[in-house]
């Protein structure tokens, strides 16, 4: 690779690494993998999905010679989805490019080892990000959390990994969108104590936190895309549209607003609500009725966490030998382990919150799509220097949005017991 420079370089990454990375960062992940694409929606900035809301009401039975029905029409509305914007990026050393020109494999090995690892982490987070509500929040405080000390207890770890940078943000109701507590943003996480959920930070926290304050990836605060939280969100308990929060009504449509009850998703509490029950099939059974009931559609599948999943098994296969369709442990596309029950998939996803199933009609699902993963080379390379360092880096972009054309053909089944 004598005379090599970084117009090669580029060469190689668009040519040998792009198309291996879009097709694991679309079939590698089970929700990820799932969801069904769509760019035929999607307009400049947005995507836009007509809805029939209202039936034509012009219909009715009438006596010999009476007055006709009054005409009706059909109602329609529209969502509006705007595109949210993901980013990866690697660096590779000056030493590096230049090894290169003596050893073919050195720029190869460096730029595997970096590529490899950026799909990993975006894998995580993008898979993440379609489990949430488009906020960003990673976990809230639980306590701690001091001024000038470095460690926060917080209600979950599920998301968080040492080195990760965060800020910390104060979500208070009167804030139309959370706001960076004083000297609390670019917190890098230094150890995490499971057993406690203590995060240790290697900067001190600056302000006092609040039982308010939640963690976020830095600069991510209300600008990730939509996940099934956002779809689930509706107008009472534990699925309230939270405006102030920096949560948009989800495509644009005001959930408060009863008239738009039409598009609201299912959701089956306990009948005190943030009460955990035991896992039952009655209650994927009760789910699926609900759905026959309100909604046009076919729970397609069932997502929940990997205890949930667990509890199913044991009460699917009290005994292997006599397992009958029901109970069979299958493998969806992509490998992925599935329990059978009356003929829908039941499957676990590490990023799925605590205490809930969720039934998806996965045709009413769909990532809007205004570009697939790419390298940033507008300006002719992909490679670009680092301003003040040694080194050069590679971006990967890609602008979309999640979105649902029927909420109601979709459930999920909250406060369900991981024991």
């Amino acid at each position: 690779m004598a005379g090599a420079d970084t117009s090669t370089f580029s060469t190689i990454l668009k040519e040998d690494y792009k198309d291996p990375i879009v097709d694991v960062l679309n079939s590698k992940t089970l929700l990820l993998s799932r969801i069904q694409r769509n760019t035929e929606d999607v307009v400049g900035k947005r995507a836009y999905l007509p809805f029939n809301i209202s039936r034509n009401e012009g219909v009715g039975a009438r006596a010999e010679g009476g007055t006709l029905p009054t005409a009706g029409q059909q109602g329609y509305n529209d969502a509006t989805f705007n595109m949210t914007y993901h980013y990866g990026r690697i660096k590779v050393t000056g030493p590096v490019i230049a090894a290169a020109a003596s050893d073919t494999g050195a720029f190869t090995r460096a730029v595997e080892s970096e590529t490899k690892g950026m799909v990993r982490d975006l894998l995580k987070d993008q898979n993440r990000q379609l489990f949430q509500d488009g906020t960003g929040f990673l976990a809230a405080r639980a306590s701690g959390g001091a001024a000038a000390q470095a460690t926060i207890v917080v209600d979950s770890i599920q998301h968080l990994r040492v080195g990760m940078v965060l800020d910390l943000m104060e979500a208070t109701g009167s804030a139309t969108v959370p706001t960076a507590l004083t000297n609390n943003t670019g917190k890098t996480i230094a150890s995490i104590a499971r057993s406690t959920k203590t995060i240790t930070f290697s900067q001190n926290i600056g302000t006092a936190t609040t039982s308010s304050t939640r963690l976020v990836r830095q600069g991510s605060i209300s600008k990730e895309m939509y996940g099934l939280d956002a779809i689930f969100k509706q107008t009472s308990g534990l699925l309230n549209v939270n405006i102030t929060n920096g949560v948009p009504n989800f495509g644009a449509i005001d959930h408060t607003d009863a008239a738009n009850e039409w598009y609201l998703a299912n959701g089956l509490f306990h009948t005190t609500p943030g009460t955990n029950r035991p896992f039952s099939f009655d209650l994927i059974d009760e789910a699926k009725d609900v759905v026959d009931i309100e909604g046009d559609g076919e729970i397609s599948i069932w997502l929940t966490n990997h205890a949930i999943y667990r509890r199913a098994a044991k009460q699917l296969l009290p005994d292997r030998r006599y397992a009958t369709q029901d109970g069979k442990v299958g493998k969806l596309d992509g490998g992925y382990d599935a329990l059978d029950y009356n003929g829908v998939p039941l499957c676990r996803d590490r990023d799925c919150q605590d205490n809930r199933i969720y039934g998806l009609d996965e045709e009413t699902i769909m990532l809007f799509e205004m570009t697939d993963w790419d390298w940033m080379d507008k300006d002719g390379d992909v490679l670009s220097r680092v301003d003040g360092e040694d080194a050069y880096e590679a971006t990967m972009f890609k602008y979309q949005q999640l979105g649902c054309s029927d909420k109601k053909n979709n459930i999920c089944i909250f406060d369900v017991a991981h024991t």
